[in-house]
């Protein structure tokens, strides 16, 4: 996915400043960050591919003893050596794809937060984790490894053979169906993880779905019994299907809390691209979290993470409109794999349509939702994928496989896609 911040003149000011002071290849990561995917396996950071530049990058955590052993290794130590000499990796294609483009990367976004990583003293900062797949929705644009309810559909559809993305994500290899994604259930993988809590300035959380998930709450919860809590800040990423009975209470007990709200449309479109959610209850959700900061029960930023795709490109600017008197930000993300999800097999009206109606927003006086406009606006000008009749083709016969086993029709969500999945 490209992500469209909507701060870009404060944004791009900032990472001039940052980038002069380093190499074109450097990046915090290495020195300072843990990953944990879905699987289990390491990873130099959420952004990464699964292709190594060193042997030992395929390691996953039910095979090291700690998290020392992982971040002291042979393979970690030669990422390392090729970032100070200012050297490509292969597992940071992404970011250095998103760079050649005009895009913020997430390697810039990381120096943004990490200016100066300590490349001696090694110490764990900032963890990214995902307690497996657990979830309750089947996005449409999601995949098995993030989602426990997609993997069981995969499976009925015959797909862990013949899967119609593999390939097409940057984060997918091989076997990915197969893995393990039980790996919170065994004590000892989640001791291991916890040794890192007493140096840890970030934690974040994403799934799966964390509100639904025991290993994550568990784990907040011996960091506040730890006495830890205090001195760490919480990233949380949320569908907002669920609120977890305790999760204000456990979020005041840390730094802050910032929390990213996954929404993809409002109405019908949402309850299709999120299925099976409901946007009435999400929407209620959206409220009270945004109450918990307004009522200053919660420190921290609470924002909207918008994932644009073929299904909802006419409901992007309503669904800023929506959200936006309860978020503090926007991020929109252009999707871009698989490619026959991408916006641009959207009908001609639906185009015409979005980029009047993002025209028009940049004359709101709501200076996000202008940027928003911009930002909208730019994203459609780029055109990365353009549509051919095999990735046509492709779009139909996923949507039709997976509606006829939910027992819905796209068109009765969002009819406005009829003329480009009929036969």
């Amino acid at each position: 996915m490209v992500i469209f911040q909507t701060d870009t003149f404060e944004r791009d000011h900032r990472l001039n400043s940052t980038m002069s002071t380093h190499p074109k290849y450097f990046c915090p990561a290495p020195f300072n960050q843990v990953t944990v995917r879905a699987t289990g396996r390491w990873s130099l950071c959420c952004g990464s591919v699964p292709v190594h530049s060193f042997p030992g990058g395929d390691k996953n955590i039910k095979d090291s003893g700690n998290v020392d052993e992982w971040f002291h290794s042979d393979y970690m130590r030669s990422v390392r050596e090729a970032v100070v000499n200012n050297q490509p990796l292969k597992e940071c294609t992404r970011c250095y794809n998103d760079e050649a483009q005009g895009i913020v990367s997430l390697r810039q976004r990381l120096l943004e937060e990490f200016p100066n990583p300590d490349t001696e003293k090694l110490t764990v900062e900032y963890a990214d984790i995902k307690f497996g797949n657990k979830c309750n929705l089947r996005c449409k644009m999601c995949y098995p490894e993030s989602s426990s309810e997609l993997m069981k559909e995969w499976q009925t559809l015959g797909w862990t053979v013949d899967d119609p993305i593999e390939g097409t994500r940057t984060d997918y290899y091989k076997g990915y169906i197969s893995e393990n994604y039980n790996w919170p259930s065994d004590q000892k993988n989640i001791d291991n993880l916890f040794e890192m809590v007493k140096t840890v300035r970030v934690l974040k959380f994403t799934g799966g779905e964390p509100m639904i998930n025991p290993a994550m709450f568990n784990f907040l919860d011996r960091c506040i019994q730890s006495g830890h809590a205090k001195d760490i800040v919480l990233f949380v990423t949320t569908n907002c299907t669920q609120i977890h009975p305790r999760f204000l209470e456990i979020a005041q007990r840390f730094k802050q809390l910032n929390l990213r709200l996954s929404v993809d449309g409002v109405g019908s479109t949402y309850d299709y691209v999120r299925y099976p959610g409901n946007w009435k209850q999400t929407f209620d959700n959206i409220k009270t979290y945004a109450e918990w900061y307004r009522n200053g029960q919660i420190q921290g930023k609470i924002y909207m993470n918008f994932v644009l795709s073929v299904f909802n490109l006419g409901d992007a600017v309503r669904c800023f409109r929506t959200v936006r008197p309860w978020v503090e930000d926007i991020t929109i993300k252009d999707m871009t794999r698989p490619t026959f999800m991408s916006w641009t097999h959207a009908p001609a009206s639906v185009q015409t349509a979005a980029r009047a109606s993002a025209e028009q927003l940049q004359n709101n006086n709501d200076a996000l939702l202008q940027q928003c406009g911009r930002t909208l606006l730019d994203c459609l000008s780029r055109r990365y994928i353009e549509p051919t009749e095999e990735s046509y083709q492709q779009l139909r016969s996923f949507v039709r496989a997976q509606d006829g086993l939910r027992g819905i029709h796209v068109h009765s969500y969002i009819p406005e896609l009829e003329s480009i999945l009929k036969n």
